[in-house]
């Protein structure tokens, strides 16, 4: 991959992580509360060969939230991330449908293959990424701080 690529990857990826926590943490330092939820991608816990630029800056994306958690957790600022793995967004229906075509089959074939290796068989909804992320930003998650969950289906085989 070329450095064009790579750069536009950091900027895409890890930059836009870094210049929004900038913009937002001295506010949320002066009125001691406040809520970071980074959302990275199941590539952060288990790398994909085929996505090799998200399967690199999205770790450095959890160790940066979890530094950030430490630094700022005395202010009443938790940081977290949940790392999805496949959901059926807009941008996934846009994949499927390309791959589907790549491969010579309907995209509701692809994306049945793609469910088998999802423990409970299916994709994700987008509603259930955010249910997650509506919990981490409220008081009731106030406690938790550093953390970071797979919201895949269990389709990570690794135990951290």
């Amino acid at each position: 991959m070329s450095d064009a690529e790579w750069e536009k990857g950091v900027n895409l990826t890890l930059m836009s992580m870094i210049r929004l926590t900038r913009a937002v943490l001295p506010m949320m330092e002066q009125q001691k509360w406040g809520r970071v939820v980074t959302v990275v991608s199941i590539t952060a816990k288990q790398p994909v060969d085929e996505l090799l630029i998200s399967s690199t800056l999205r770790p450095g994306i959890l160790g940066l939230s979890k530094v950030l958690a430490n630094q700022y957790g005395k202010f009443g600022i938790t940081v977290n991330t949940i790392c999805p793995g496949y959901v059926l967004t807009q941008r996934q229906e846009e994949l499927s449908r390309s791959r589907s075509a790549e491969k010579n089959i309907t995209m509701e074939e692809y994306l049945a293959e793609s469910a088998k290796n999802i423990p409970i068989g299916r994709l994700g909804k987008p509603e259930e990424i955010g249910d997650v992320i509506a919990f981490l930003a409220s008081e009731r998650a106030s406690f938790i701080n550093g953390a970071n969950f797979l919201v895949d289906g269990g389709q990570a085989k690794g135990i951290f």
